[in-house]
């Protein structure tokens, strides 16, 4: 301990939590419902989320990477995410942060340590904590369904790498709601403790109840489900229909040197498309292009989609 400034290495002990097989109590709601095995084992937002998963009950549920957005009068909006938030129906919700590694503040300046050597800066845990807090109790005063209830919403830190109970951090942190090491192994009475500190006896702030917790899930955690309508599918398909292959392009470069050519294949193999590019091309050169079908359907079908001032379209009937 150094005289206005502190430092916690985090050391090779670091505690594992691995469920055995005869755990069959039920276990918290995540969301996500999993992370990959190597940030579960390797990052302190891994251990954190395994802590929870394990070690609260189904009433429980779990954001983790919540978004948010916190809006500041001189930078303006900035994207941010809460670590995890917790939500109980009968108990509150918790906006927790977490710090991996190693950790150090001199004279209010917070910086993470690495393992091997070295420290990066990073901004104060406790005032990123209550941010995020605020932040979504506004979040959720969005929601016409929330009613403009008071919450009960409490923050706290976890540092699953160290130890820090029994040192003063800052004076904003008191010990009661700091999850370190030792609290992952049984994470609810952690959690409880951080509960305990922030009710009072005359708080009038609510749990979000049975009716509630699910507008918490649903703004957090949001199931979204939009189909592309069938009216877009058909306009791609004709859009792909008109798009030119390098054999139809080859040909159309072809209609440039000769003045006639006869053009055949089978029903939809794109024959008029030929002629209807071809005889635009002209129009764009300034000639005055007559375009002669056969099929009276084909003409009001060109002629509703393909009018242009330079180019007239006939039946072979309709012109003579």
């Amino acid at each position: 301990m150094e005289a206005l400034g502190w430092k916690v290495q985090s050391g090779r002990d670091v505690a594992r939590l691995v469920p055995g097989p005869d755990n069959l109590s039920p276990v918290a709601r995540m969301h996500p419902r999993s992370l990959l095995e190597e940030e579960l084992k390797s990052t302190g937002e891994g251990k954190v989320f395994a802590a929870l998963r394990d070690g609260l009950s189904d009433e429980w549920e779990v954001f983790h990477s919540a978004s948010v957005v916190l809006r500041d009068h001189a930078a303006g909006a900035q994207d941010d995410e809460s670590d995890f938030v917790l939500s109980h129906p009968e108990k509150g919700i918790v906006s927790l942060e977490v710090k991996g590694g190693g950790i150090e503040c001199r004279y209010g300046e917070w910086y993470r340590l690495a393992r091997g050597g070295g420290r990066e800066r990073m901004r104060d845990p406790f005032t990123q904590a209550i941010d995020h807090r605020y932040e979504l109790k506004r979040k959720l005063e969005t929601v016409p369904e929330w009613g403009g209830r008071e919450v009960f919403l409490v923050h706290a830190l976890a540092f699953p790498d160290i130890s820090v109970h029994g040192l003063v951090l800052a004076p904003d942190a008191p010990d009661a709601l700091l999850l370190d090491r030792r609290d992952l192994a049984d994470i609810e009475a952690g959690i409880e403790r951080v509960l305990a500190f922030h009710r009072g006896s005359r708080d009038r702030r609510q749990p979000p109840g049975l009716d509630g917790a699910p507008i918490v899930r649903e703004t957090l955690a949001p199931r979204v489900r939009i189909e592309v309508p069938m009216a877009t599918e058909f306009l791609e398909e004709e859009e792909q229909l008109v798009l030119l292959t390098h054999e139809q392009a080859a040909l159309l470069n072809r209609f440039g040197r000769e003045r006639r050519m006869v053009v055949t294949g089978c029903a939809g193999s794109g024959k008029t498309m030929l002629a209807v590019e071809r005889a635009k091309r002209l129009a764009a050169k300034g000639e005055d292009v007559l375009f002669v079908c056969f099929n009276r359907a084909l003409l009001e079908h060109l002629r509703r989609s393909e009018s242009q001032a330079r180019i007239s379209f006939f039946t072979f009937h309709g012109l003579c």
